[in-house]
Parts: structure tokens; C-alpha cells; sequence
């Protein structure tokens, strides 16, 4: 009897310091390499590109990037293992912004199902140093570098009902939000050997 009371007692004093649960770790299919596994990759395209190392996105795709192309905005994709040949996801029209002015753009991109495990993109041009955060969607990136952002979206399909948010890197202020709509407008692929995925308009 007396040891049953201890033990009980000892049950009672586990309890009070809540469960215990000890799970494996897990890693997604759809996770990106990890930072180190890029570094390399990353610091040729920098050369190359002139861009600084952080506007680089890893995606369990590649690495991707945004550049300033003439009058166009190009979404690029470094899938590894040649920086010589890169994917151009999507180009968009860049706009001129005012030096006394504040703005930015926002392109939604839809790639077709099969040939890259990240369907979906926002990118554009900020004037402002802002990181966005993502509510509602699981995305990566949103780090405003030297005027440029990208955000890969992590969800394999997205409802036209789905309702998401971006917010500022503190997750306070509202900067854009809408549904899965925003991303489907045209999802059929890119305009052949031009771009790989659409521009959604």
C-alpha cells in the first residue's frame, strides 16, 4: 500500500508538470535543402548576377531569384548543379518608381502541375525594406533585397477559396490579402521556351 501511494505520488507530481511527449523529428518531402548545401551555387550566381546572396530563395526546386532585365522583372530558377542554365519562371512588366516616392508591385504565378515540386510564386519591386510574412499559405523567402522580393508558396494546391494574408516581418500591418482566386487565373504553363510557368493577370 505504501508503495502504491508513492507511486501515485510520483504519477501526481509528472502530471503537474504536463505531458510528456517525445515525438521524431520529421522533415517534409517538400523542405528545402538546407542553407549550406547552396552556398556554393549561391555565391557564383551573386558574381554573376550582382545581387547580394540573400536574394536568393532555396526551394526544394532551386535556388530562386529575381532580376532586373530592361523593362522586365524575370523570376529565375537555379536548379542545381549548372548556374550556366537557368529556368526563367515568369517575367513581368518593372515600373519606375519616383525617387521621392514609396510603392511596390505584387505578381502572382502559377505553374503548371508535373515538371517543379513549387507550383506557386509572388515576386515584384518595393521601395520599402519590409520583410512579408505569409498568414494563411506556407510560403518561404519575402525579404526585400536592393528593391526586389520573392515569395515561394509551399502548398501543392491551392483553393480558389483559400484565404491568405501578408503582413509586415513583425506579422502587425496588413500589406496585401485574397484568396486562392489570386493564383489561377491561368494556370496552363508558360508561353513555350519563354517562361516555365504564368504570370497570372
Amino acid at each position: 500500500m505504501r508503495a502504491r501511494l508513492i507511486l501515485l505520488a510520483i504519477l501526481g507530481m509528472v502530471a503537474g508538470c504536463g505531458p510528456w511527449i517525445i515525438t521524431p523529428e520529421t522533415q517534409s518531402p517538400s523542405a528545402p535543402p538546407s542553407e549550406p548545401a547552396f552556398a556554393d551555387e549561391r555565391a557564383v550566381l551573386a558574381a554573376r548576377f550582382d545581387l547580394d546572396p540573400r536574394a536568393f530563395v532555396p526551394t526544394p526546386d532551386g535556388l530562386v531569384f529575381v532580376v532586373e532585365a530592361g523593362d522586365e522583372l524575370h523570376l529565375l530558377l537555379s536548379r542545381g548543379g549548372n548556374t550556366q542554365e537557368l529556368d526563367v519562371l515568369a517575367r513581368v512588366e518593372r515600373f519606375e518608381i519616383a525617387d521621392n516616392a514609396s510603392g511596390g508591385s505584387s505578381n502572382p504565378v502559377a505553374c503548371a502541375a508535373g515538371p517543379l515540386e513549387v507550383r506557386y510564386y509572388l515576386f515584384g519591386q518595393d521601395t520599402r525594406q519590409i520583410t512579408r510574412t505569409m498568414i494563411g499559405l506556407e510560403a518561404l523567402g519575402g525579404e526585400v533585397i536592393d528593391g526586389l522580393w520573392v515569395m515561394p508558396i509551399l502548398n501543392d494546391e491551392i483553393g480558389p477559396a483559400q484565404p491568405w494574408e501578408i503582413r509586415d516581418g513583425l506579422g502587425i500591418a496588413p500589406m496585401e490579402s485574397g484568396t486562392g482566386a489570386h493564383f489561377l487565373a491561368d494556370a496552363a504553363g508558360g508561353d513555350g521556351a519563354s517562361t516555365l510557368c504564368d504570370a497570372v493577370h
